[in-house]
């Protein structure tokens, strides 16, 4: 299954700051919950585990990710991922576009991530996969928004710990919640036909 997520944060910071910071994998990869670097190599890439608990289901991907591009003129950087269900048979590639742009010393991030999966996680359906990459990135961009604005920015962050009960729960009301609009949206729509 392929999926195209877009989501956008802001953080009052300046643009040079918060570029040294993403293209940091140090930095950035403790903001992802449940990520950690296990090692880097000498072609700049580096290896991780992302550990994913989703109700019943555990997830523990092990992967390499790389900077394919750090453009700092243009102010885009893309980050691509490939990874595999430890002792399953899932699979995960991804690619990762952030662009930027700064205003009145705030620089606003806006990330494309382009996910292809296998495997387990695949069994909960697209629209609440959906959901549920949302609030995880909602958990990342709140941990970068803390570091890049808080007193200790130069120090790698603690690695982000993943709320599974709580990332559900939302994931769980953002999906009715849409399931429902959607519903009502026909409804409507067929009422004004008539």
């Amino acid at each position: 299954m392929e999926l195209k997520i877009q989501n956008e944060f802001e953080v009052s910071i300046d643009f040079k700051t918060a570029w040294s910071f993403f293209s940091n994998p140090e930095m950035i990869v403790p903001c992802i919950p449940g990520a950690e670097i296990t090692r880097t190599n000498d072609d700049g890439s580096f290896d991780g585990i992302v550990r994913v608990k989703l109700g019943a289901v555990s997830l523990n991907f092990t992967g390499t990710m790389r900077y394919e591009s750090l453009n700092e003129s243009a102010r885009i950087m893309t980050l691509t991922g490939e990874g595999k269900e430890k002792g399953g048979a899932g699979r995960a590639k991804a690619i990762i576009e952030s662009a930027f742009s700064e205003d009145n010393g705030k620089t606003k991030v806006s990330v494309t991530t382009t996910v292809n999966l296998s495997g387990k996680i695949l069994q909960y359906g697209r629209g609440m996969f959906e959901q549920i990459a949302k609030q995880h990135f909602n958990q990342f961009a709140e941990c970068a928004r803390n570091c890049l604005e808080g007193t200790e920015k130069k120090t790698p962050p603690k690695p982000a710990k993943l709320n599974p009960f709580s990332l559900i729960f939302k994931a769980f009301i953002a999906w009715i919640v849409g399931f429902v609009k959607s519903i009502f949206g026909k409804k409507s729509d067929q009422s004004k036909a008539s």
